[in-house]
């Protein structure tokens, strides 16, 4: 905390030690974003997933490493879809530890992140440029694509 602001909580709040700080009113707490599933971290938990798809569902498997910002705007990209999407599903595999790895290496993937869609139980499209603007009409496809295989 910068020295003047030091000096001006302790004006406003005599009482309060000069390290803390005295907030006026709460912040309105804002609901969490539905959150993407745990990590992937075994080829049979991946191939129930990809199953998962058989259910009219738009399962996107998200190849990527946890500790990368490219990773993490694809994620939260997907993230804000999922608000809006009711039959998508997200997982993620970690390519930066040895099972999620290893699964990568398995699936062929060589760049993250990798977005594979699966719809039926097959896979529809790949995608490794992710951004709002390109994955969201894939996602609004497929996921219209996966409600009506029922």
């Amino acid at each position: 905390m910068a020295l003047a602001a030091l000096f001006a909580n302790r004006a406003a709040n005599p009482g309060a030690p000069p390290h803390i700080s005295v907030a006026k009113s709460a912040p309105k707490a804002q609901a969490p974003p539905p959150s993407i599933s745990e990590y992937i971290d075994s080829e049979a938990n991946l191939q129930a997933a990809v199953d998962r798809s058989l259910d009219s569902r738009l399962v996107i498997l998200a190849f990527v490493v946890s500790f990368a910002p490219p990773c993490d705007a694809a994620l939260a990209n997907i993230q804000t879809l999922q608000t809006r999407i009711d039959n998508l599903e997200v997982v993620k595999v970690d390519c930066a530890s040895l099972k999620g790895s290893l699964i990568a290496d398995g699936h062929g993937i060589e760049a993250t992140p990798t977005l594979r869609f699966y719809v039926g139980g097959k896979q529809v499209h790949t995608m490794t440029t992710i951004s709002q603007d390109l994955i969201h009409p894939f996602v609004v496809k497929w996921s219209k694509k996966a409600q009506s295989t029922r």
